[in-house]
């Protein structure tokens, strides 16, 4: 401060742990102080200024433009809050496991736990019992060999003498079980 002193007024970058504006720093606002981002975990609006390294672990920050080393383990992909993978330069998510599509092969103890292993209501069929499964969307009304859900009741099977079976050959019951 003092006599003859001149600058320009503008946002003072925040450090580790500020606050921050996910929709100015995402328009390329200096919201965070040099090697910092703006990490926003629930997609509100307002995040916190953080480090975020290349080979974020499960559930961590992660930044989308390190690309296929934004998450340490292959399975893992960058998701923003929508759950949908983050792609390009300055977008933080968390590392969570990326959802697989329809045909794509899928393990079977992970969905049962409740991960998140396929992508937008499919769900991950195991027909062999092997742990590997495939994603696949699973409807009301299956016809003889095709995969059914439990969950459907007495609508599992489109023939009221077949029964939704698991691969060991008992009949399935409870919600999303297929």
């Amino acid at each position: 401060r003092g006599v003859g002193t001149t600058g320009i007024c503008s946002l003072s970058p925040r450090r580790d742990g500020d606050s921050c504006q996910i929709e100015r720093y995402l328009n390329g606002k200096r919201e965070c102080a040099n090697g910092l981002v703006c990490y926003d975990p629930d997609g509100a609006g307002t995040g916190i200024c953080t480090q975020v390294d290349k080979f974020a672990r499960e559930n961590q920050a992660c930044d989308a433009s390190f690309g296929a080393d934004s998450c340490d383990d292959t399975e893992y992909a960058c998701l923003g809050a929508n759950g949908y993978e983050l792609r390009g330069v300055g977008t933080t998510g968390i590392c969570s496991l990326s959802p697989r599509r329809d045909g794509d092969s899928c393990q079977i103890e992970r969905y049962l736990n409740g991960k998140r292993e396929c992508a937008n209501g499919l769900v991950c069929y195991d027909p062999d019992g092997a742990g590997t499964g495939i994603c696949t969307q699973v409807d009301k009304f299956a016809r003889e060999n095709q995969a059914c859900d439990a969950s459907f009741g007495a609508d599992s099977c489109d023939d009221t003498e077949y029964a939704c079976l698991g691969a060991n050959g008992y009949e399935l019951r409870g919600v999303g079980t297929t």
